[in-house]
């Protein structure tokens, strides 16, 4: 299993490299696979030291995860009220794709906003966030708006866990993480 988590790393790491230059465009946000539609509007979201988001109970988990990445950033990421909050998350019907793992992203002046129509969405709307996030530059977050949804309904990763040591939960969870980045 340590073979298949190295050779896992290592193809995010040429992924990540070949499509992520100090987020100076969209194109070079880290953004994997790249979405149906994505417009940049010029400028920069600068990210403040403290970072306020509004999200679903649901979605704690998610943003927890955002905010483990933030720290290691030095931001410090806390879950606020919704007209207070710098990232907002939010179900809606409208200007978002006709499908449940749908999303719309849009980074302004005014902050970040995740919408969809169903959590699925707004939790790979979270794992576009956390890509652009992961390359962003002391620049920032570039202003713009990304539209997407899987092209397949039902994606995923295959691995065999025989002969694998049973101890190694915290192995398989990287894996499930990594895989979950990506939008398997």
């Amino acid at each position: 299993m340590n073979h298949i988590l190295r050779h896992m790393a290592a193809t995010l790491a040429a992924i990540l490299a070949a499509v992520s230059v100090n987020g100076k465009s969209l194109s070079s946000a880290g953004v994997f696979p790249f979405p149906r539609e994505a417009e940049e509007h010029g400028g920069y979201l600068k990210l403040p030291t403290k970072l306020g988001i509004s999200c679903p109970a649901e979605l704690k988990d998610a943003a927890n995860d955002l905010g483990k990445l933030c720290l290691a950033r030095g931001i410090v990421l806390s879950f606020e009220a919704p007209e207070r909050a710098l990232i907002r998350l939010k179900l809606e019907q409208n200007n978002i794709p006709e499908h449940d793992q749908g999303y719309a992203l849009k980074i302004d002046a005014g902050g970040i906003e995740i919408a969809a129509r169903a959590e699925a969405g707004l939790f790979y709307g979270l794992q576009t966030l956390r890509a652009m996030l992961t390359t962003a530059g002391s620049a920032g977050l570039p202003y713009c708006r990304i539209a997407d949804f899987p092209r397949f309904d039902r994606r995923g990763v295959a691995f065999s866990l025989h002969g694998a040591d049973p101890g190694r939960l915290d192995q398989l969870k990287m894996l499930l993480r990594t895989a979950a980045a990506l939008k398997y």
